[in-house]
């Protein structure tokens, strides 16, 4: 409706005046999360408005073995919790060849494969989660996202960011890209987005 609108541009225009405002520097921390940094409003990305703007990326080749390590150790100490003896027949090789294939999952859906995995061997009697498991789930659970669409998406979000420290360096070389409007421009045509990215 006419009111929700005027109401929602009322509510912009406070927010950015409080973001805007010097004397709240220092003293209040304002804290934003968006899956989907192409649909940012421009305004909120102007200079003064965050201080830190931090892209939060699926795990890289080199973190996925840890990534699931960290996941299983989660899941043993609620199933011993819960009186289970759970046990990986994997070793951390293992481990790591499983991870490896995993381009572009991020820790929750890595944690979604190993649960299924685990599912997979309680359906068939076993407490031993074994790489059959693991290779059923991983067939099992696609990624919920477009490949095309994710890229596009990291470079928005690797273009934003404020400091090349806060980029982790698997996707260092991918910066310079993410300043490419060509290549932007591209992408968001294949994924098949519309409306204007956030910051043009």
């Amino acid at each position: 409706t006419r009111e929700t609108i005027a109401g929602s541009r009322v509510f912009m225009a406070k927010k950015l005046a409080f973001l805007s405002d010097h004397r709240n520097h220092g003293r209040i921390l304002w804290i934003a999360a968006t899956n989907r940094p192409d649909l940012v409003d421009p305004a909120l990305l102007r200079p003064g408005r965050f201080d830190q703007k931090i892209p939060f990326l699926a795990p890289p080749p080199e973190q996925r073995q840890a990534v699931m390590l960290a996941i299983m150790e989660q899941i043993s100490t609620r199933a011993r919790a819960d009186g289970c003896a759970l046990r990986w027949d994997l070793s951390p090789d293992d481990v790591a060849r499983l991870a490896a294939p995993l381009n572009g999952y991020t820790g929750a859906e890595m944690l979604l494969v190993v649960r299924r995995a685990v599912e997979r061997a309680g359906r068939r009697g076993r407490t031993d989660v074994e790489e059959e498991d693991f290779a059923w789930a991983i067939a099992d659970v696609p990624l919920a996202r477009h490949q095309v669409l994710d890229d596009y998406l990291r470079l928005i979000a690797l273009r934003e960011c404020t400091s090349l420290d806060l980029v982790p360096p698997h996707y260092r070389a991918q910066v310079q890209l993410a300043k490419d409007a060509e290549k932007i421009a591209e992408l968001r045509k294949l994924a098949g987005v519309f409306g204007a990215p956030g910051g043009e």
